[in-house]
Formats: C-alpha cells, sequence, structure tokens
C-alpha cells in the first residue's frame, strides 16, 4: 500500500465544496479521517490534515485534476501518490486553432474532453521503455504499462478501457479529428425519397406551393402514391417526409411559405451603414407608425368627439445621434404630419442635409417639385435632399426598430395596450374597450380609455426621456445616449438656422384663402382663430371683410398666422377653443379684455378724427341736411331719378 496523501482544510474545501461546519459534521462521522500535521503551528494548534482518499471519489478527481486551458499550456491529468512526486504527465497535445475551427463547439468540446482522457497514454507511450516509470497511485495500484495505465483511466472518467483504447487508436490514425464522433452521410436522408423523384417533386409541390402542414401532406401522399409509383407498395414513414421537408433550404421555405417581405428581411443581404461617418443633422430618417394603445379623441379632427382611436405618430430620427429630433400625431397620417414633424425639428435642431423618406404618396407630396409656387415641395425650398428607401424593405430605415422600442417599452405600460395583432390583444384591452363601447351608449359613467390628449403630452415627455437618458448600443454610439452623441458632434459651425420662426411656418403650413371676419377673426378647419397679441390685432382690425391667407399647421390646430395675398405677414393667430379647454388665469382674461379696448379705441380715434376733418372742411352729414328742411335732399333720397 502506497503512503497516503494528506491535505490542508483549504484543499478539501476546493475539491469538495464543503463548508466548515459540513467538513467537521463529516469528522464527527468518521466519514472523513483527519491527522495534526506534523510541522508547523498555529496560534498554539496544531494544523489539521486531511486523508485525501476518505473524500468522495469526483472530489479526488478535482484534485488531481489541473486547470484546462487552451492551447500549448494545457495540463493533463497528473497522478501523484505524495508531495513530493514529480508530476508524471506534463501537458495536452497542442491542438490548432484552424483544427478546431473545422467543428461546432459542442464537437471541440466532446474532442477535449476524450483528449484530456487519453493525454497520458499518448505521453506514456511516447516515451522509451527505460524512460517509463513506475508509479503507484493513491490507492496502491501499480501503474508499470499501458494496459494498467489505460485501466487507471478508464475508472477515472468512467467508461470502459476498450472505449478507452477506440479513442486512443483514433487519436493515432486521424489526430484531433478522429476524436470527434463522425456522422453518418446518410443522416437525416430518406433512401425512399432519394430512389424516388416523383415522390419528392409531389411532397415540395404540396408543403411549398399549396402551403399545406406536414401532416396534411403526409395524408394526401398516401392517397396519391398508387398513382406516382405504381410499384411501390411501401410508403415512407411520417417521421421520413417530416425530416425531409423541414430540411429543405430555409430561404426556399421563407419565400414560398412566409411571403416575400419576410425573404427580403431575413435573407436578402444589406449594407451596413458606417454610422461613424456621418454627422449630425446629415441625414434625418422618417416614417410613420401606429400605436398600439387606444385612445379617447379629444383632439383629432375629422373623428367624432371620443371615439376609440390607435393614433399615428410621425417621427423624425437623426441617423447618427438616433435621436428623436421632430414628432407628430395624428388619426391618419399624411403629408401634413410629415411637415409638421419637419418643422418641429428644424426649428429646434436645424435644417438637415438629406432626408430619408418612404416610398409612400404622402412622403413624394413632400419632395416633390412639380408644384405651384403657392403649394410646392418644402423639401425643394429649403434646399434638403430627399433620398426614398426601397419598396417593402424595412431594414433599410432604421426608425422602423425604434417604432418597435416605442410599443415594447412606452405603449405596453398602458391598460388600452392591445398588442401587435389580434392574437397578442391581452384580455384587459377588451374589456377596457367593452367599457368604452357601454360608456357611449350612455350606460357607463366614465370611459378606461385615455384621452388622446393626455396620451401624447406623456408620449411626448417620454420621447424627451428617451433622447436624454437612454444609453444606446447600436454602431457608432458605444453606449452614449442620443443628446450626447448628438451635442458631442455638432459643432455650432455646422447647424443650418432658418431666418425667422414665421418664415418657417409660412413655407410649411397648409394655405388656405379665408376673409377677416369681426374682431380679426378668421374660421378655419372648424375653429375660430383670433389674434394673438396687440400688434397683429391692430393689423387684422384694418383686414377685416377683406380676404387674406391663413397658413395653419393641420396636425396642430392650435397657432396659425395670417398673410396678405401677396405672402407679407399680418399677424399670429391661436385657436379661440383652447382656452375652453385648457386651464387659464385671470391675468390671462384681463390681457385678453385689454388688447380688444385697446382695438376699439384705436378704431372710435380713428373715426372721430374723420369728423373733425369733417367739420373743419365745412362738411354736413345727410342727417343734418334732412333736419334743417333741405326738401331737395329729401326729394333725392325719397324719390331717386332713374335713368332709361
Amino acid at each position: 500500500m502506497g503512503a497516503e496523501l494528506w491535505i490542508n482544510k483549504e484543499a478539501v474545501r476546493s475539491a469538495t465544496g464543503w463548508s466548515d461546519r459540513t467538513i467537521r459534521w463529516k469528522v464527527q462521522l468518521g466519514a472523513l479521517r483527519l491527522r495534526k500535521a506534523r510541522n508547523g503551528q498555529k496560534r498554539g494548534f496544531g494544523l489539521r490534515e486531511y486523508a485525501l482518499s476518505s473524500l468522495p471519489v469526483e472530489a479526488q478527481l478535482k484534485f488531481f485534476k489541473q486547470p484546462l486551458l487552451s492551447g500549448p499550456a494545457c495540463t493533463a491529468l497528473a497522478l501523484r501518490s505524495d508531495l513530493n512526486q514529480p508530476k508524471l504527465f506534463a501537458s495536452l497535445p497542442e491542438v490548432t486553432e484552424p483544427e478546431r475551427l473545422n467543428f461546432s463547439a459542442s464537437q471541440n468540446a466532446q474532442a477535449l474532453k476524450r483528449l484530456e482522457a487519453i493525454a497520458p497514454l499518448v505521453e506514456f507511450s511516447s516515451r522509451s521503455r527505460r524512460s517509463r516509470p513506475t508509479f503507484r497511485t493513491v490507492g496502491g495500484v501499480a501503474v508499470r504499462s499501458m494496459n494498467s495505465l489505460a485501466d487507471f483511466l478508464a475508472g477515472q472518467h468512467h467508461v470502459s478501457p476498450r472505449t478507452l483504447w477506440n479513442w486512443y487508436g483514433q487519436y493515432r490514425k486521424l489526430g484531433y479529428a478522429g476524436l470527434v464522433d463522425r456522422v453518418r452521410s446518410d443522416k437525416g436522408k430518406s433512401r425512399f425519397l432519394k430512389a424516388h423523384p416523383a415522390v419528392r417533386a409531389y411532397l415540395e409541390n404540396k408543403y411549398l406551393g399549396e402551403r399545406l402542414s406536414i401532416r396534411l401532406v403526409y395524408q394526401a401522399l398516401l392517397r396519391d402514391l398508387r398513382n406516382l409509383e405504381p410499384r411501390c407498395t411501401r410508403p415512407p414513414s411520417y417521421s421520413a417526409v417530416r425530416s425531409y421537408l423541414q430540411q429543405l433550404p430555409k430561404p426556399l421555405l421563407i419565400l414560398s411559405r412566409e411571403g416575400e417581405r419576410q425573404f427580403q428581411e431575413r435573407c436578402e443581404p444589406y449594407l451596413l451603414t458606417d454610422f461613424e461617418s456621418l454627422v449630425p443633422n446629415q441625414i434625418w430618417v422618417s416614417d410613420h407608425g401606429q400605436h398600439d394603445v387606444w385612445v379617447r379623441n379629444d383632439l383629432f379632427s375629422g373623428v367624432s368627439t371620443n371615439a376609440a382611436v390607435r393614433s399615428w405618430l410621425t417621427a423624425m430620427i437623426d441617423m447618427r445621434s438616433r435621436k428623436i429630433v421632430g414628432t407628430a400625431w395624428s388619426a391618419t397620417p399624411s403629408s401634413h404630419t410629415i411637415s409638421s414633424a419637419l418643422r418641429v425639428g428644424i426649428e429646434s435642431f436645424g435644417i438637415p442635409q438629406i432626408l430619408y423618406v418612404d416610398n409612400g404618396k404622402d412622403y413624394e407630396k413632400v419632395g416633390h417639385i412639380d408644384f405651384s409656387p403657392e403649394c410646392s415641395g418644402v423639401l425643394v425650398r429649403l434646399g434638403i435632399q430627399p433620398q426614398y428607401c426601397l419598396p417593402r424593405h424595412p431594414q433599410s430605415k432604421l426608425i422602423e426598430s425604434w417604432f418597435g422600442t416605442v410599443r415594447k417599452r412606452f405603449d405596453c405600460l398602458w391598460p388600452s395596450y392591445c398588442g401587435a395583432g389580434p392574437k397578442d390583444r391581452p384580455e384587459q384591452c377588451m374589456a377596457a374597450l367593452k367599457e368604452h363601447q357601454a360608456f357611449l351608449k350612455g350606460k357607463g359613467k366614465s370611459s378606461p380609455l385615455p384621452l388622446a390628449s393626455e396620451f401624447i403630452a406623456t408620449a411626448r415627455q417620454w420621447i424627451t426621456e428617451y433622447n436624454s437618458q437612454h444609453p444606446h448600443g447600436g454602431r457608432g454610439m458605444r453606449g452614449r445616449t442620443p443628446d450626447e452623441v448628438f451635442n458631442e458632434l455638432l459643432l455650432p459651425g455646422q447647424k443650418r438656422l432658418i431666418e425667422s420662426p414665421e418664415v418657417l411656418y409660412a413655407l410649411f403650413w397648409d394655405r388656405q384663402r379665408r376673409k377677416v371676419s369681426e374682431g380679426g377673426c378668421v374660421q378655419l378647419y372648424g375653429e375660430r382663430y383670433e389674434p394673438a397679441d396687440g400688434e397683429s390685432l391692430a393689423k387684422l382690425f384694418l383686414e377685416i371683410e377683406r380676404d387674406v391667407l391663413v397658413a395653419c399647421d393641420p396636425a396642430n390646430l392650435g397657432e396659425a398666422i395670417a398673410l396678405d395675398l401677396d405672402g407679407r405677414l399680418l399677424g399670429r393667430l391661436r385657436a379661440q377653443k383652447l382656452i375652453t379647454r385648457g386651464p387659464i388665469s385671470y391675468e390671462d382674461i384681463r390681457a385678453s379684455m385689454r388688447i380688444r379696448r385697446t382695438a376699439r379705441k384705436a378704431i372710435a380715434d380713428y373715426v372721430s378724427g374723420l369728423s373733425g376733418i369733417r367739420a373743419r372742411a365745412g362738411d354736413r352729414t345727410e342727417i343734418s341736411h334732412l333736419q334743417n328742411g333741405d326738401r331737395a335732399v329729401w326729394r333725392q333720397l325719397l324719390f331717386p331719378v332713374v335713368y332709361f
């Protein structure tokens, strides 16, 4: 019997994972043998050592095994009889990187495990007979030959000696590749289908052309097999048919069974954008996206009040920084919402060089150049170059993925979240819509759907927080927020600014000809607009009963501007309805009344000034002539001269 190997407590904990309390409990039960160390003192107490042979077999193997690393530094299983005996087997045979790349991760793991098992055999056989030492294991087994070593290693790795010898023979014959299980050449292939091409064509036509399920395809084959192959008496198994159809090329399956759009998104190649070569405001990307939330309308024109709608968001995103620079909400997206979102972005962040847009008719209208001067495309007048993405190809617009982020991180927080489709609609949404229908019929006191104005205000705040707080992991972002990248890379001299907001309003807003009514007000889109300030009121008072051009953003009906027929600015307008909708202070009311009194006084002073001029000129009014008995004037008024 060889000398016993004794180890300290740290080694026991490392090999077994036991705690100190478990080790003491094992010692008390006699399952773990203990002795005092012959050398060394620790705070007056002798060090304790534990017999390695009393540990579980797995713990002994873990103690003997060195960490398996990649490359020539890998160590093999070192068999030791005592602490003073040198390592018998130094290292694993080296495995080159090309050899590893020929196999998958699971195959490499299998080969390395087997190589670790036979590594002592490989090194032992490489030595001459005279240089092979006699070795005794902890259990006292003498290792003097290849057979005895193989028996010992087989027990350590829980395999039979014959299996170990097979691994060793394959390694000596084929090298590292011999340790990987060979795959049968006909694995996953049916000999029946290989011998009957007509049956293969029939299966592919049913599965790819008619888009039947595999079960229906197999049933159809059983029905028509005699017609396809009269001499065939035994059909293939269902598993063979299923395996054959499932192993068809994926692009073929996607195009035939899922459609052309899925094929374009998942199979067709596309170019990766070099984002780091761009600068902010160089390219803006725009598109429409519909929210997955039902809201109650209190804002959108063309939709009845309190009707349940899913609002659309038209957004502009800066390609370099991924910053959302412009937004506009509507019940139905159009060229007006595009203009509104672009106006918001330009007013806040400057004019972009390129606008990357969709191929829809509304986007074509914005970038078209063959319009009349009054309605010509805004992109051309601002010097923005439009570029159109590939049709039905969302990979060409990074804003598509941002809309997905909005739906997953913002829309899903609302109780009326409806999901991407009917199959994804939560029961809570169905209950909310049912309760809203009862509210519309007068059977409920309130509706669970949020107001459209509240939803949009919250969405606008969420987008602001997204720009400032969301660490982006996209290419070129390096975990920074969109605001950080935008502010860092956009130099002051690179920002193209507009001359004045009025120029931008007149350029973008829809122009309509309207007659100025009392108070300098106009009627537009069912809303009554009044002058927003004293200067505008003074100018519009002089235009009462005259036609003017009113420019208003159809996607944001809160404000407008008035222009004369030559396009010169007259004043700013605001919708009177906004005063009744939102909170208004006493000072606002006083300011409004003060403006009205000022305008009335200005008109009265002007009229009284005209009376004074007439009096100084000796002119008499027609009423004074009548009161003074001027019969000639009386007859002229009552019996005017008629010319035949």
